[in-house]
Order: C-alpha cells, then sequence, then structure tokens
C-alpha cells in the first residue's frame, strides 16, 4: 500500500494530474474479497509445512499481480 498513488495525486515527473484511479480503494475490497485476514492466521498456522505442499491464490489488480497472499495445505 506504501507505494499505492493517493487519489488526485500528481506525476512526480511530468506534474500533471493523475485523475482518480482508486487504486487503494481496490487493493482493500481485492483484499476484502479473499478474506486476507483469515488468509494470514492460515499462513502463520501452516508455516511449518513444506512449500511444495503449498497452494497459492493470485489477484491481478490495475496491472499488477499479489500472488501467494493465501497458502495452505493442498
Amino acid at each position: 500500500m506504501k507505494n499505492t498513488v493517493d487519489p488526485d495525486s500528481c506525476d512526480s515527473i511530468f506534474h500533471k494530474p493523475r485523475g482518480n484511479p482508486r487504486p487503494k480503494d481496490c487493493l482493500k475490497r481485492a483484499l476484502e474479497l479473499i478474506d486476507y485476514e483469515a488468509c494470514l492466521k492460515e499462513q502463520e498456522a501452516t508455516r511449518n509445512i513444506d512449500i511444495v505442499s503449498r497452494r497459492s491464490q493470485s489477484i491481478c489488480c490495475g496491472g499488477t499481480l499479489l500472488s501467494g497472499l493465501c497458502r495452505g495445505p493442498l
């Protein structure tokens, strides 16, 4: 979240307004849809399981792939 832009911010190079793409809102909604908090708890519980026996979920938001947000046993 720290690298995403704020709504109505300006481009740092050209100093032109970016508009309001709402990427932070999109990411927050995506995390809600995949139940990110539960995924974090599940990941902590299964941290010692061999990585080969894990599955991962990926989402694509605004051209950015967020991979491995939720891992657990098959």
